[in-house]
């Protein structure tokens, strides 16, 4: 009786909590609607946006110089200061591997950027640091972080090396055989960091707000290349031309929340009400990867009507045809990649891209890698991302149908 009286109270117990949960979420989701249009009417107000690094679509070897000459600043004494917030950063990333990166202390640094192919090389006396830049997603070469480790190993002792793999967000992850045979023996002293996650928070949190104020060109080059990964990963809307869009969507949360003042009963209220709409995001994820996958299905069935001379991709998370042109086979696709559908034209020969086909990914605003050219769509507006797939498939099949291939789209 007594285990049964138990479970009785568990499962009440159980049932209040939720049920708070639910009330909690409720009273958000009933002022949703009204926030919602708040939110794309003040979006439609936004004044032009101009980031230089935005036009000129950096790839990732840019990336990998604008990191190198920020780790490159150092002062009229010789202090790393950038250079030492990373340091300091990446020591309290890697605390889960006890002492793994506490060996690292800046005394007289080398920092290059593709010496011997290696992105990003930060030597110093007793330590080297491989950093590899994989932000625009290319392919791991065949054995590269291997290749890297032995030519670092000409100079250093194993022990003495470490490797950070520097990828968009934490879901693109090294390749098994990048690692050649290493990648038991580097586990301690390997670090996998995010430009979204990481370098993004490293740079406004820590590296922005200690430059000094005479050094202002080093604050505008921060400040335009933070807001250029603010816009590349969509993160909080946090561009200086968002300001008056969030102080007028925040009056809503205030006046709905009842939020007056910045009391700490209040800043509890927030917080537990952030930890529901984190939930309802959590769920809404869940929902959208369901609803991404049937649109992709959809896709994927209409590419088959829209273009029966090609062959059509076959893997389920992508939607898209493969063209072939001088041999190779160029393959355009369109998935779905956390809050954005990619757009992405690759060479499954691994070869060079044809001439006219960079020439029409730079027209059409695409970002241009050795091995693939890629470009972001918004979610919501899928039907205008099945249209400009089919224009980017287009524009590919004329130059197909001017070499003379037989299986061109019909027009």
């Amino acid at each position: 009786m007594e285990d049964l009286s138990q479970k009785k109270n568990t499962q009440c117990f159980n049932y209040n909590v939720i049920s708070k949960e639910l009330e909690s979420a409720n009273k958000i989701l009933v002022f949703f609607p009204e926030f919602s249009k708040l939110y794309w009417d003040e979006k439609e107000k936004l004044p032009k946006h101009i980031n230089l690094i935005d036009v000129i679509r950096a790839d990732e070897d840019a990336h990998s110089r604008i990191v190198t000459k920020l780790l490159q600043q150092n002062t009229s004494d010789g202090k790393f200061n950038i250079l030492e917030s990373f340091v300091q950063y990446i020591k309290k990333k890697a605390k889960r591997k006890p002492d793994s990166f506490e060996n690292i202390h800046i005394k007289n640094p080398i920092i290059t950027t593709q010496k011997r192919d290696i992105d990003i090389w930060i030597r110093d006396k007793e330590y080297a640091i491989i950093i590899e830049n994989k932000i625009n997603r290319a392919d791991d070469k065949e054995k590269q972080l291997s290749r890297y480790i032995e030519e670092t190993n000409k100079s250093f002792e194993k022990e003495q090396i470490y490797v950070i793999y520097l990828s968009p967000t934490y879901d693109k992850k090294p390749d098994e055989q990048t690692w050649g045979k290493y990648k038991k023996e580097f586990e301690p002293r390997f670090l996998h960091l995010s430009f979204r996650e990481d370098i993004l928070t490293w740079l406004t949190d820590y590296v922005l707000p200690n430059v000094p104020k005479k050094e202002k060109y080093l604050s505008s080059a921060l400040e335009r290349y933070i807001d250029h990964l603010e816009g590349k990963f969509n993160k909080y809307n946090l561009r200086n031309i968002n300001k008056e869009m969030n102080k007028n969507l925040q009056k809503i949360i205030t006046d709905k929340m009842e939020l007056k003042g910045t009391t700490l009963d209040n800043f509890d209220k927030l917080y537990k009400n952030k930890e529901v709409v984190e939930q309802i995001i959590k769920q809404m994820d869940l929902m959208k990867k369901d609803y991404s996958t049937k649109i992709i299905q959809d896709w994927k069935e209409k590419l088959k009507n829209d273009y029966v001379d090609y062959v059509t991709e076959e893997d389920e998370n992508y939607a898209g045809v493969h063209i072939p042109i001088n041999g190779d086979k160029i393959v355009i696709t369109l998935y779905y990649e956390v809050d954005d559908f990619i757009c992405l034209i690759e060479n499954d020969q691994k070869g060079i891209f044809p001439q006219e086909v960079v020439d029409i990914a730079e027209s059409l605003e695409f970002e241009i890698e050795e091995y693939a050219i890629s470009k972001s769509l918004p979610p919501h507006k899928y039907d205008d991302a099945y249209k400009f797939l089919k224009e980017v498939i287009d524009k590919i099949a004329k130059i197909c149908g001017k070499k003379n291939y037989k299986n061109v789209h019909k027009q």
